[in-house]
């Protein structure tokens, strides 16, 4: 953990067995990682998220800054604070999950139709092609629903709906 030294006062069922047999009263401690709650909690996990992505080949979209691309993998995240999106080529996605996981302690994945992301529900809708059914997602924002979809048919069409 950068920054200035922290310090912090840990409960006695924490306590290591040597300080209740030295009476010892009210032990601190130095902190060695972000903790909740602590001034530059966010900071320190932006940098370390941040440095995970980076050495897995993310890019950030410029002036997006919770949204990343994988070129090689044509794929997308959005990132939210813990929240994370992936979206892109489904044949990626179980992979970069596992590749993500070597850096990150990470969750594993909600299906969209059982979550709810940043407080509202998420549903899956069908988008049809000349050649292909891909099933998409669209977020309820309560009277909005946002719904954007483009899809990259074998045949080189392109389907783009936005509401």
């Amino acid at each position: 953990m950068t920054g200035p030294d922290t310090y912090v006062q840990l409960p006695p069922d924490q306590w290591l067995p040597e300080w209740h047999a030295n009476n010892m009263q009210c032990p601190v401690v130095k902190l060695k990682k972000a903790l909740y709650g602590h001034p530059l909690a966010g900071l320190y996990w932006e940098q370390h998220l941040k440095d995970a992505l980076n050495k897995i080949g993310f890019e950030p979209i410029k002036g997006w800054e919770c949204l990343y691309v994988h070129r090689p993998s044509k794929l997308f995240l959005s990132i939210y604070v813990d929240d994370f999106k992936l979206c892109g080529l489904q044949s990626s996605i179980k992979p970069m999950w596992d590749e993500m996981r070597k850096y990150l302690t990470i969750d594993d994945p909600t299906p969209l139709h059982q979550g709810v992301y940043l407080g509202n529900s998420q549903f899956d809708i069908e988008a049809y092609c000349s050649d292909a059914s891909n099933s998409k997602t669209a977020l309820n924002l309560g009277e909005w629903t946002l719904v954007s979809v483009r899809v990259n048919t074998s045949s080189g069409d392109y389907v783009q709906y936005n509401s």
